[in-house]
């Protein structure tokens, strides 16, 4: 049986995130806030929600970090952390290694940095519960622009992925979010054992050897984190979806707009000057102070214990860390961290 009992969940959380290199050499890419929460923390959450109970988060780059995030979640069930030994060789060393803990059962496959609803999660499962004879179903985007190219049949199986099909029926993009079968391990291992490094080379493989991959349309937006402008653009449409819910925060919805007359003190310890603008979409958490006659938002999150000067200006930005703001700074367009400004690629 399927939805909550007998799949595992595994969120691949182990690579540095090269691309965003100067962000994450200080922390890992799992721990990166989207309106007010990390990356890990929402994929676990996405999971629990499509009734996937067995969690299974593979780590390695600043792994210590992760494992003390994980104990800090509030109202989420324990989740196992399994440790990838030279997860630096590339994904497919840690996928390998968390397959090889999990015997005779079905698992779906979710990248930490991938943004995708719990309706998604739930759908894909459902699509490969009606196909008992894939080994893979592969979650793909006919619209996209971002991920792997993936050519399709007109049945809608997978006849090879990053690499040119000649009599393909039609091209989509995918971020290589996959539910598989217990046959999938042994691909897993032997493509690792001859020397690959990635999924991709996986499911060429078992293509050329005559097994079904499915297919499964997604038709929601969806985000691959992989830059700081990705981060920005994905903390822009959570914001404006009004799902944020956050115990202890001032959240203002997007066109809205809240001005503060004399200073305002919340029992979560947030802290708000006379004078101040809130302007939504935009999220403060508690243990937050913000000095007189500044500007907050639109699309700005200030993550706890984020403290920010008199009369500054925030927007089009992501602040945790406990960072700390100076007097008249104008922020647009940054990831900050622990008062470390990342800028969004030229």
């Amino acid at each position: 049986m399927r939805g909550g009992i007998h799949i595992y969940g595994v969120i691949l959380a182990a690579g540095k995130g090269e691309r965003m290199k100067e962000l994450t050499r200080v922390i890992p890419k799992a721990l990166i806030q989207v309106s007010g929460k990390t990356l890990l923390e929402l994929s676990i959450e996405r999971l629990l929600k499509a009734n996937v109970q067995k969690i299974i988060v593979a780590v390695g780059w600043k792994s210590d970090m992760i494992r003390d995030a994980i104990t800090q979640f509030e109202n989420l069930p324990e989740v196992q952390v399994i440790e990838v030994p030279k997860y630096e060789i590339g994904p497919l060393q840690t996928l390998t290694t968390v397959l090889n803990t999990i015997v005779n059962e079905e698992i779906i496959i979710c990248p930490v940095d991938l943004l995708i609803s719990s309706d998604a999660i739930s759908m894909i499962i459902s699509h490969h519960s009606e196909n008992r004879n894939v080994v893979v179903t592969l979650a793909v985007d006919f619209q996209g622009n971002l991920g792997s190219v993936v050519s399709v049949d007109s049945l809608g199986c997978v006849m090879g992925v990053q690499r040119e099909v000649d009599n393909a029926d039609s091209t989509a993009k995918s971020a290589m979010f996959m539910v598989v079968s217990p046959d999938f391990t042994k691909h897993c291992q032997a493509a690792l054992n001859s020397g690959s490094t990635r999924a991709v080379s996986v499911l060429n493989n078992i293509i050329e050897k005559g097994h079904i991959i499915q297919s499964h349309s997604v038709r929601e937006r969806w985000f691959d984190i992989d830059t700081i402008s990705d981060v920005l653009e994905a903390n822009k449409l959570l914001l404006e979806s009004t799902k944020v819910q956050h115990r202890d925060s001032i959240f203002i919805p997007s066109g809205d707009t809240m001005e503060i007359g004399d200073t305002l003190d919340l029992g979560s310890g947030i802290k708000v000057g006379r004078g101040v603008s809130l302007n939504g979409p935009c999220l403060i958490q508690g243990n937050s102070k913000i000095g007189e006659n500044s500007i907050i938002g639109p699309h700005a999150s200030l993550g706890k214990g984020t403290e920010v000067g008199d009369y500054c200006e925030i927007q089009n930005a992501v602040i945790f860390g406990l960072s700390k703001i100076p007097n008249r700074s104008k922020v647009s367009g940054i990831v900050m961290y622990e008062s470390e400004r990342f800028k969004m690629e030229e």
